[in-house]
């Protein structure tokens, strides 16, 4: 009995790990052909970008970053026509997936963009759902910084607002 409890155990530990090794080199990858039916390819780029997907002026330089955390289980594809338009307006927007598509490291992952982006110094921050708390507390860390200006935008503004922007 205690070798087949051991091998039950053995067998499911093996599963998650095969299923989050499996997410986590599989999940963020764009499907390309159906993403560029998404956006207007004269004006916005589309790429995967570590943990997610980042969308940026085609033939120019991003002048603003803008750093959205989906809502759990949510197809990011959902996110890209919306995230599309800021792009079009001069913004690099990082969509973040976290492992399992969970909002796991967000922090790590925020730190990450901001670091690989020394050029920006404009930042907004953004999330749906689960994705706003996430953001929110990214927020709240990153606002000590002097050497950013961060904003906290609501997601569900950002239709009704995206002039604002």
């Amino acid at each position: 009995m205690t070798r087949l409890k051991t091998f039950l155990i053995s067998i499911i530990v093996l599963l998650f790990l095969g299923t989050f090794i499996y997410s986590k080199i599989n999940y963020s990858q764009v499907d390309r052909e159906y993403v560029e039916n998404l956006v207007d390819k004269r004006f916005v780029s589309v790429n995967n970008f570590d943990n997610g997907v980042i969308l940026t002026p085609k033939d120019r330089e991003g002048v603003i970053g803008y750093i959205f955390y989906p809502k759990n289980d949510e197809d990011v594809n959902s996110y890209i026509p919306i995230m599309s338009k800021l792009s079009e307006r001069g913004f690099n927007v990082y969509i973040v997936e976290s492992p399992l598509h969970k909002n796991f490291n967000t922090n790590k992952i925020g730190n990450k963009i901001i670091n690989s982006n020394n050029g920006i110094k404009r930042w907004i921050i953004s999330g749906e759902s689960e994705g706003e708390i996430s953001a929110k507390k990214f927020y709240i860390k990153l606002k000590e910084r002097n050497d950013l200006d961060i904003k906290f935008h609501k997601y569900y503004k950002l239709e009704k607002n995206l002039k604002e922007l």
